[in-house]
């Protein structure tokens, strides 16, 4: 076998080690949603309202600059068959006048996070929008979130 493996081509061994890399990564993500299958599953209300905290932590930030909330979205879009995520869209007005986009997308989670109600519904749907309205004050110290332009939204 060694021998047989020595001879072939680069191509050929490109390709071999490709579906090697495809398999583990397969073997990975199924380990994954075993685990994730065992975990605390929410809501779909409880992680929209996950990612607004998230969101509105960015529009405070930015906020702080003297920049004036006008409005925004976001959806919880299906992505393939087992998974979704997160994206948003936030136009605040500078001081100068000018508007300003905030856009940004989560990680991909795995639709078994979300109870069977919400999975069926995200389904059914294939994206979920919500507006985004200004954000309250922060009162306490606000949820860490890595949500900037073309970043990801953090929900733990």
């Amino acid at each position: 076998m060694k021998s047989e493996m020595i001879n072939l081509s680069l191509a050929e061994k490109t390709e071999i080690a490709t579906k090697v890399g495809q398999a583990v990564q397969s073997i990975i993500n199924n380990i994954a949603e075993v685990f994730q299958m065992f975990g605390h599953k929410i809501s779909l209300d409880e992680f929209a309202h996950r990612v607004s905290n998230a969101i509105d932590s960015k529009i405070r930030f930015a906020m702080k600059d003297g920049n004036k909330f006008v409005e925004g979205h976001y959806s919880l879009v299906l992505v393939g068959d087992k998974c979704f995520r997160a994206v948003f869209e936030v136009y605040l007005k500078q001081i100068n006048g000018e508007f300003m986009k905030l856009i940004g997308e989560s990680k991909i989670f795995s639709l078994n996070r979300l109870k069977e109600d919400g999975q069926a519904e995200l389904r059914a749907k294939k994206e979920i929008s919500y507006e985004i309205h200004e954000p309250k004050p922060a009162t306490t110290a606000s949820v860490p979130s890595e949500t900037t332009s073309n970043e990801s939204v953090k929900i733990s």
